[in-house]
């Protein structure tokens, strides 16, 4: 069985509300797996292995008692957990996108996570070069970026420089994260690489 629940409460980007049981928080939604796992006991019919994925904060400072819990509650049902951060970049994907994995595997087993492998792909390998023009950033709302005070949100700050991708975030269909810029003169202009925001952008849909 896999699962997930709800990372705006554990998320840096959120509001870190947390996933406390009985608390009601939407990262709470968790505990709705022990309740299914509990009927699943009763019927004797426990999955034999759990896949769960999450964002890193899961495991952080703040959650990582309540994730405990979680762990403790496994153990009592007979699952052995094995969890780790993984980023998709160190497994073929050009994307800078770290999640927090756990197999839990019901009875005496053991498993092992596999082996990061070298990142040969990048994003413009990944992309098509036609894409409709409805799927296109207006160049009202790249010019905003580009003139924005706020220096994390600059175009050219967000540039993925080796390729690689920064994780999307809720924000990105106002604040375009991969359109390629490069100086001309004072200032910045689109590269030729512009059709790689178009594309992720299209993707997106």
């Amino acid at each position: 069985m896999t699962y997930s629940f709800p990372c705006q409460d554990l998320s840096k980007a959120g509001k870190q509300k947390g996933m406390a049981k009985g608390e009601g928080t939407r990262s709470g939604m968790l505990w709705e797996v022990e309740r299914i796992l509990d009927e699943c006991k009763t019927l004797d019919a426990l999955p034999h292995i759990l896949l769960m994925e999450n964002v890193p904060d899961v495991i952080g400072t703040k959650n990582i008692k309540h994730f405990a819990e979680w762990i403790d509650k496994l153990e009592t049902l007979g699952y052995k957990n094995y969890w780790k951060i993984l980023n998709a970049k160190d497994f073929g994907i050009p994307q800078n996108r770290a999640r927090c994995f756990m197999i839990s595997i019901l009875g005496d087993y053991f498993y092992e996570f596999p082996n990061s492998a070298k990142l040969e792909l990048r994003l413009k390998d990944l992309l098509e070069e036609n894409v409709d023009e409805k799927y296109y950033l207006s160049d009202v709302a790249i010019e905003g970026a580009i003139n924005t005070n706020f220096k994390s949100s600059q175009l050219q700050n967000k540039i993925p420089k080796d390729g690689i991708v920064s994780t999307i975030c809720a924000r990105d269909y106002k604040d375009p994260k991969v359109v390629q810029l490069e100086k001309s003169g004072g200032g910045w202009r689109y590269s030729e690489n512009y059709n790689l925001w178009k594309e992720l952008r299209h993707n997106q849909k």
